[in-house]
C-alpha cells in the first residue's frame, strides 16, 4: 500500500500503470512462500504435500509471480519502446500463469475440504 501511494504521489501519477507496486508484491510474496518452503523443510512433518493446501498455494505463489516479475519489470520499457507484438506475448505467458495460479489455489479450496471431512468424520458432507 505504502509502495503504491508513494508511486502515485512521486514518481508515476494516478493513471499510469502500477508497476512499482506489482514488483514489490511479487518480491515480498515469492520470499513469503520461499520461507514457507524453509519451514516445511526444517520441521520435516511426515504428511503428503499434495494433500496440504498451504503447500499447494505456496506452488501456485511461487509459479505465478515468479513467472510474472519479468513481465512487470519489464512492461513500461517494452511500451516506451513500442515492441506492442512481445508485450503481447509477454501478457499471455502471464495469462496462461494466471489459469495455473487459479488451478492450484482451486485444488487448494479442494484438498482443504477434503481436510475438514476427514477431521470432522464427514459431519458437513451433508450440506455440501
Amino acid at each position: 500500500m505504502i509502495v503504491a501511494l508513494v508511486q502515485v504521489v512521486y514518481f508515476r501519477g494516478l493513471y499510469a500503470s502500477n508497476t512499482y507496486a506489482r514488483i514489490a508484491q511479487s518480491i515480498l510474496l515469492i520470499g513469503a512462500a520461499l520461507l514457507y518452503f524453509e519451514q516445511i523443510l526444517q520441521e520435516l512433518r511426515s504428511i503428503q504435500l499434495e494433500h496440504d493446501p498451504m503447500f499447494l498455494v505456496s506452488v501456485g505463489v511461487m509459479l505465478y509471480f515468479a513467472g510474472c516479475l519479468m513481465v512487470f519489470i519489464l512492461e513500461d520499457s517494452m511500451y516506451a519502446q513500442k515492441q506492442i507484438t512481445q508485450v503481447w506475448m509477454m501478457y499471455s505467458i502471464q495469462f496462461v500463469l494466471l489459469i495455473v495460479f487459479n488451478a492450484t489455489l482451486t485444488l487448494a479450496l479442494y484438498r482443504t475440504r477434503e481436510n475438514v471431512k476427514r477431521v470432522t468424520g464427514n459431519e458437513l458432507g451433508r450440506f455440501s
